[in-house]
């Protein structure tokens, strides 16, 4: 018989053995529409450590009250509750960001419930309709939201503070400089540097912010070239490296480089970085097997590149492209897979509209295998999951016209098509999350979240 998932109100898991009472309550948060957990037959309820099951109960799927015990303190640790149907398919999924569990009670964690494969509205909007803004998520976990433009195309400074679980915005310390289409480094234990973009007057932006999380505010980070349509990537020492991109938003593409190396203490050093073997603006860039790659974007000439570009981050000379994309390509994604490979998504060809190819390129054989989409896209997200696969969302289409539609790719396989959107949305962003769902805002006046495919 299948059973209905009752309205879980609170959860609690007594984590320490023969605790008298709880030591750790799950505040649980389920979709406004609790029809679409009917299905679920059985709750899994585990608490696992660096990868290790702790411990682990089932309940009936209309269970109102789980509780798990057993379980020693510790850092790390996270709470997973898994919904299975009458067949054993793991249909519904949430997961609590890891949580240093120690005694003494008193402790609360956030966790969402939903079905897997699902996008639904986050639990308040966006404090602000944005586009073209940059987002990462911070070592505490939260997601800051930064910049971007609003409605009329003008720059913005605000900032949004998204905190996985409870699936709320709100508003923290601004950019000293509002800036649309920056790009972000996460610069580990320390905060989020961020570079380039466009101000209010349309002129590219020299001076850098780094968000810094001990003090959560910006500091200013000067010394670097303006830029706008560059590419940041973070290096195995821990510094930025920024290539590329134009000097003013109509400019010529740069076939320079530059790094940045921010210390805990949020003092920096900047870097001359490699030069291109070709100037290039719009470009997707990745680091793989140690080295920092380059792919396309608009040349010289304004038109689409196809060349491919592995950086020696100490010379002083352009080494000659290691490789040729099968098409050439702007504004792709790029996608670091399992095994090494990139996956390049979309972006827009050499006859100006969006692409409905994507192309796999083996850093090691320096070859390309094409796979073929079910909607050519630009300024779409392309997020790897947990499982390996890459959730490929929204983007336009030649008309301009915002995409609702959704891919999936994984190794071996290709492109399958997803659930769609809540929102159609371009230009947004898509930050996966500690608790194993992905965030995408921007590009509308709302968010969304994603669970993950079941197992």
């Amino acid at each position: 018989m299948t059973a209905r998932l009752a309205p879980v109100v609170a959860a609690t898991v007594a984590l320490a053995a023969c605790s008298p009472s709880p030591e750790l309550a799950l505040d649980i948060r389920l979709p406004a529409d609790k029809r679409l957990l009917a299905s679920v037959a059985q709750l899994n309820l585990s608490a696992t450590r660096d990868g290790v099951v702790l411990a682990q109960r089932t309940f009936a799927g209309s269970a109102s009250y789980v509780s798990l015990s057993g379980v020693s303190h510790g850092a790390r640790t996270v709470v997973a509750l898994d919904g299975v149907d009458s067949s054993s398919r793991v249909i519904a999924r949430g997961r609590s960001c890891p949580v240093d569990f120690e005694a003494g009670g008193g402790l609360s964690t956030p966790l969402y419930f939903a079905p897997t494969n699902f996008f639904a509205p986050t639990a308040s909007a966006p404090l602000t309709a944005r586009a073209r803004a940059a987002a990462a998520a911070l070592d505490d976990g939260s997601v800051l939201v930064i910049g971007g433009t609003d409605g009329s195309s003008a720059p913005l400074a605000s900032v949004e503070r998204f905190a996985p679980g409870v699936a709320t915005f709100s508003a923290v310390a601004a950019l000293s400089t509002a800036r649309a289409r920056a790009e972000l480094a996460v610069i580990s234990d320390v905060g989020l540097l961020v570079t380039g973009g466009l101000d209010a007057t349309g002129a590219a932006i020299a001076q850098a912010e780094l968000w810094f999380s001990a003090q959560q505010q910006f500091l200013p980070v000067t010394g670097l070239d303006a830029r706008v349509g560059h590419r940041v990537v973070v290096l195995s020492d821990g510094r930025a490296l920024l290539t590329g991109g134009s000097p003013s938003a109509s400019g010529a593409p740069l076939a320079t480089s530059a790094t940045a190396y921010v210390l805990s203490d949020g003092t920096y050093q900047i870097g001359q970085g490699p030069p291109l073997a070709e100037a290039r603006r719009d470009h997707a860039a990745v680091v793989a097997v140690g080295v920092p790659m380059v792919f396309g974007g608009y040349g010289s000439d304004g038109t689409p590149l196809a060349s491919i570009e592995a950086l020696d981050v100490s010379a002083t000379r352009a080494a000659a492209p290691i490789a040729q994309l099968t098409q050439a390509r702007a504004e792709a994604t790029a996608s670091l897979l399992a095994d090494g490979s990139i996956l390049l998504v979309g972006g827009v060809g050499a006859d100006g509209k969006p692409l409905a190819t994507a192309e796999v390129f083996n850093p090691i054989t320096r070859s390309t295998t094409v796979h073929t989409m079910a909607v050519a896209r630009a300024g779409h997200s392309a997020t790897v999951l947990t499982d390996g696969r890459v959730l490929v969302a929204g983007g336009h289409d030649a008309s301009g016209r915002a995409l609702d539609s959704v891919e999936l790719f994984a190794s071996g396989v290709g492109f399958v098509t997803e659930r769609s959107l809540g929102t159609a949305r371009t230009g947004h962003v898509a930050v996966p999350l500690c608790d194993s769902t992905v965030l995408l805002v921007g590009g509308a006046d709302t968010a969304e979240l994603y669970t993950e495919p079941g197992s």
